[in-house]
């Protein structure tokens, strides 16, 4: 969109660090190889096409994420598709990858969450709070969320 000068004129001047491809899984891998300039290794992004509904592949850089994509492939019914965005969008900023461990949530495969659950939306609280830093140690970060919850949730 940039090349063909399709974006906003103020659109252009921001560096765009996420690219979400919807297409046909038969060319999805190839389009996303293409349109993210090799960053990823095709045949890493075909097995997650292969096996998984949707994916999202992200690029760290100091604990923090720089880069990410995600793919749906157009062949799912538009309930799967938007289970597919609002769990892949939510993992682009930063929550869990996919755990069978993980009770109450959409990132639990083996669930019936469709939406972001109530657990789902605590997290990302937690996560965005302001005292929550890019790459902080495991350990402190716990310490952080404990602390946080205790205020923000204190029964």
């Amino acid at each position: 969109m940039r090349q063909q000068k399709r974006l906003a004129k103020d659109v252009s001047k921001v560096k765009i660090n996420i690219v979400l491809f919807y297409g046909p899984k038969r060319t999805l891998a190839d389009t996303i190889f293409k349109r993210t300039g090799g960053a990823f290794p095709k045949k890493d992004i075909q097995y997650l096409i292969d096996n998984s509904i949707c994916s999202v592949k992200l690029k760290h850089r100091k604990g923090a994420i720089h880069f990410a994509y995600a793919a749906f492939p157009a062949e799912h019914n538009r309930h799967a598709l938007r289970a597919c965005i609002i769990e892949e969008l939510t993992q682009i900023m930063g929550l869990i990858n996919d755990s069978r461990f993980v009770e109450r949530s959409i990132f639990n495969d083996h669930s019936r969450y469709l939406e972001l659950t109530l657990h789902d939306r605590w997290l990302l609280r937690v996560l965005y709070n302001s005292e929550m830093k890019p790459g902080m140690p495991a350990d402190q970060a716990l310490k952080e969320a404990r602390r946080y919850l205790s205020v923000i949730r204190p029964e």
